[in-house]
Order: C-alpha cells, then sequence, then structure tokens
C-alpha cells in the first residue's frame, strides 16, 4: 500500500515539473516574440539597427583603404632644370618632371625655394606631360641664387637643387693661343658655357685674308655676354716680327657679337687674341 502511495507521489512532482518547465518556454517564446513586434512596428529602432550596421561596414572599409594607402610606396622621380641667363638679370628657367621609364610627368605640383643673402622666397609650378614647364625670374640681384625644387605631390618623390649666379657688369679678358700654320679655329669657353671662337678666314687673294674673334652661346636665344674690344697677335713668318692690332668696332649679327682685322699679307702668321668682354 506505502509503495503504491509513493509511487503516485513521485508521479505528480514529474507532471508538475513538467508544467513548469512548459510555462517557462511559453513565457520566454512570448518575451521573444513581443520583442520582435516591437522592433517590427517600431521604425525608429528598425533605422537605428540599420544605421549601426552601415557604420561598422564603413568602419572597416575605411581601415582596409587606410591599411592601402599606408603600404604605398611613392615613386621616385627626377626633376631637369635648365636655366638661361637674359636682359636686366632675368634668368628663364625650364624644368622637367621624368618617371623612373624617363617618361614626361604633368600635373604635378612643385615648389620652387630660392635663398639669397639669407633672404627667401617660394615659388609654385605645375609641371606639363608634353614639354618644359618655363618659369621667368625677374631682376635677380647680383651674387649666388640657391633653388631648391621638390614635389608636392606625396605620390611622387623627386627634388633638386640648381645655383644661378649673377656677375656683376665689370669688363673682364681672355686670351686665346695658337692657331699655328694652318686655318683652324680654336674655342674658348666662358661660364656658363658661352665660347669665344677664335678663326682666320680663307681667301682666293691672301691680301683679303681676315681675323675673326667670335663671342656666342650655342643653346639660347639671348647671350649672356658680349665682346667690348679685341687685340689680334700675329708674326711675320720671314722677319719675326711680332704685330698687335686692336680693335674697338665691334659688329653684332645675330646671336653673335663680334671683331674682325684684315691680315696685312699672307705672310703673317696669327698667334693669338685677347679678347676683352662683360655681361649682358
Amino acid at each position: 500500500m506505502n509503495f503504491r502511495k509513493n509511487k503516485i507521489f513521485v508521479l505528480l512532482v514529474a507532471v508538475a515539473l513538467l508544467l513548469l518547465f512548459v510555462g517557462a518556454v511559453s513565457a520566454a517564446n512570448n518575451t521573444t516574440s513581443q520583442a520582435i513586434t516591437i522592433k517590427q512596428n517600431n521604425p525608429q529602432i528598425q533605422e537605428t539597427l540599420k544605421s549601426d550596421e552601415n557604420n561598422k561596414v564603413i568602419e572597416k572599409k575605411s581601415t582596409q583603404n587606410t591599411q592601402s594607402v599606408n603600404t604605398q610606396k611613392p615613386i621616385k622621380c627626377k626633376i631637369e632644370t635648365e636655366w638661361f641667363k637674359e636682359k636686366n638679370n632675368n634668368v628663364r628657367m625650364h624644368l622637367w618632371l621624368r618617371g623612373p621609364d624617363y617618361m614626361l610627368i604633368g600635373g604635378v605640383k612643385l615648389k620652387i625655394h630660392e635663398t639669397y643673402k639669407g633672404k627667401s622666397k617660394d615659388y609654385y609650378i605645375t609641371t606639363l606631360s608634353n614639354n618644359q614647364k618655363e618659369k621667368i625670374f625677374k631682376h635677380l640681384g647680383v651674387g649666388t641664387h640657391k633653388f631648391v625644387i621638390t614635389s608636392m605631390n606625396s605620390k611622387y618623390q623627386a627634388s633638386s637643387t640648381t645655383k644661378i649666379t649673377i656677375p656683376k657688369k665689370t669688363i673682364k679678358f681672355i686670351i686665346i693661343k695658337g692657331i699655328g700654320k694652318g686655318y683652324k679655329t680654336v674655342y674658348k669657353s666662358i661660364y656658363p658655357d658661352s665660347e669665344l671662337c677664335f678663326y682666320r678666314e680663307i681667301k682666293q687673294n691672301p691680301g683679303d685674308e681676315r681675323l675673326f674673334v667670335e663671342l656666342w652661346h650655342p643653346y639660347v636665344s639671348n647671350q649672356p655676354f658680349k665682346i667690348v674690344k679685341s687685340q689680334y697677335f700675329f708674326k711675320n713668318a720671314y722677319t719675326g716680327k711680332i704685330i698687335k692690332r686692336t680693335m674697338k668696332k665691334v659688329y653684332k649679327s645675330g646671336l653673335i657679337t663680334f671683331t674682325m682685322l684684315k691680315i696685312p699679307a699672307w705672310y703673317y702668321k696669327p698667334l693669338g687674341a685677347k679678347v676683352w668682354y662683360t655681361p649682358i
């Protein structure tokens, strides 16, 4: 009898526990259902959820882009310059930006930092992809100007330094020696890259032959120097007498300033010339 009562009691306890479990599951489902219903019926909550998801996506993309930019190395390029002195101490500078393949790169901003007697000034230009970029510096003072040129674009790494010296307008001279027996031309360079040329002009009649001194610059349209006067030296091939002739009349033909002297007779041997010149 007691065994039977115990069995019934155990059964009742099991049924009670089952009912409690079913009730708890049902309450949880109802709570979840209510929460979902509230989210679906409340647009503000839905918009907040969407915004959070979008922000996470944007942050992820931003992190990826930042990593790719940080890992990209700048391209090493070369800045080429060429300058020409003109009248009134003006300087015309040509600039090129070339990549590793030597091709011109356009659209890159360059900074030109000029230093002169402790003072500095900055200029800015943008390169061209099909030609040189030109910059004119007007009325530069006498002395040395230092130009440091750098790329302002982080994609292209390039720098160059150019020094330009503006001389005083003092008269200097230079001596050219030794044409010898023949009629070959003798050259002598004058900074920057100007050339002094001394030669004998051959004529059908030896008495019409002349000596010439020319000062010119082969690369620019405006010359940095001009001849003031010249003195010719030649020797009589028979007597050994040396003769000097000073020519103060200076001619100009195109890009050249020159003096000339007619040789008295074919038997005079040219020895050289002394030439006075000055900056233009």
